[in-house]
């Protein structure tokens, strides 16, 4: 009986969420859609714009999911208490944590397949959506960064701009000596990457070296580039906002911007928020749970609904106060995501605890 139980109410709780992330994602695709299709540049149409959406639509699920489960638990078992089946159980012995139980697993495989879309799927097509994106509005398949440098010890790299997924155009790069004066100086007029494992390699280079009484300038049709240039870094990922990254990207990006002594702020908050996504969907729908045997339990579903948006805009607006004002303040970045987490699991306990 208890696993027949366990059984009803996740699956009640799966189709209701289910149809929630359905109108959700279509509502701010459809949004998402209008806003390009106003962009004003003749060369951007709207079959471009649809198929920059549609690259969008994993990452679009994936930022979703927590406040479409908060939305769907609150829903689903709300049904189920306007149909007085939450008082049956409950009745029956059954506790508001033994409740959850069922709703919680739901929530762990959702936040699995979330986290796999997130991981593996969004990452690669956000990159390749802004990449079409931005030569559909350049009409050009060239990408101009207006200015983007990289660093990796003692040399500086100056790109304009990309040609592609594998091609750097306009390189310009700086190497300095020990003592921090200019060593050479290098202008390629593009570099082009060897692939997966490879290396990147400058094109129709002009160098000038630097000496103690004079110059030294050369032209090569060919140099390899002398540091050990990630594509991750030099490439149409350089176009993507560091929340849209994957985990795995974001943990190099971290490590190679310590290494060359640069803030990593953004991305250490942007690892965390995807880390600890977990822990905030289940104290979410721990909420939920409290709400729907607590102070909504005789409420319409017009209610419901309104309370669900309230409730959700409230975490995600504490999430974007405290993400900027860790950048400000210093606070760790853990602790500006965690804050949010930990305010929702204790509402969440204290509902349940006062409807137990």
């Amino acid at each position: 009986m208890p696993r027949t139980v366990d059984r009803y109410l996740a699956w009640t709780v799966t189709v209701t969420v289910v149809v929630v992330l359905v109108c959700f994602v279509t509502l701010t695709a459809s949004f998402a859609l209008v806003e390009e299709v106003r962009e004003e540049e003749a060369a951007y149409g709207f079959g471009d714009a649809l198929a920059y959406v549609l690259h969008t639509l994993p990452r679009r699920v994936h930022e979703l999911v927590p406040f479409v489960i908060f939305l769907g638990v609150l829903i689903g078992l709300g049904v189920l208490s306007g149909n007085s089946e939450v008082t049956v159980l409950r009745a029956a012995g059954m506790s508001l944590w033994r409740l959850y139980a069922p709703v919680g697993a739901v929530v762990v495989l959702a936040s699995g397949v979330a986290f796999a879309i997130g991981e593996y799927v969004a990452p690669r097509l956000e990159a390749r959506g802004e990449l079409l994106r931005a030569q559909a509005l350049h009409d050009s398949e060239t990408i101009y960064l207006a200015g983007y440098w990289y660093r990796e010890g003692p040399l500086y790299s100056h790109v304009e701009g990309l040609g592609g997924e594998d091609r750097a155009l306009g390189v310009t790069q700086f190497e300095l000596d020990r003592d921090g004066g200019l060593k050479e100086l290098r202008r390629a007029e593009y570099a082009t990457h060897d692939g997966a494992g490879g290396a990147w390699r400058l094109h129709n280079v002009h160098a000038t070296r630097l000496r103690d009484d004079r110059t030294v300038t050369a032209h090569f049709d060919e140099l390899p580039w002398t540091a050990t240039a990630d594509l991750r870094l030099l490439s149409a990922r350089a176009l993507v906002d560091p929340r849209k990254l994957s985990i795995a990207d974001l943990l190099f990006q971290v490590a190679y911007m310590d290494r060359e002594g640069q803030n990593a702020g953004r991305y250490r908050l942007a690892f965390w928020n995807k880390v600890l996504q977990p822990l905030a969907t289940l104290g979410l729908a721990l909420v939920a749970v409290g709400c729907v045997v607590g102070p909504l339990r005789e409420a319409g579903m017009g209610t419901r609904i309104a309370t669900g948006i309230v409730v959700g805009l409230f975490f995600k607006y504490l999430q974007d106060l405290l993400a900027p004002a860790s950048l400000v303040f210093g606070i760790p970045s853990w602790l500006a995501v965690a804050i949010p987490i930990a305010v929702c699991w204790a509402a969440g306990a204290g509902l349940v605890r006062r409807a137990a």
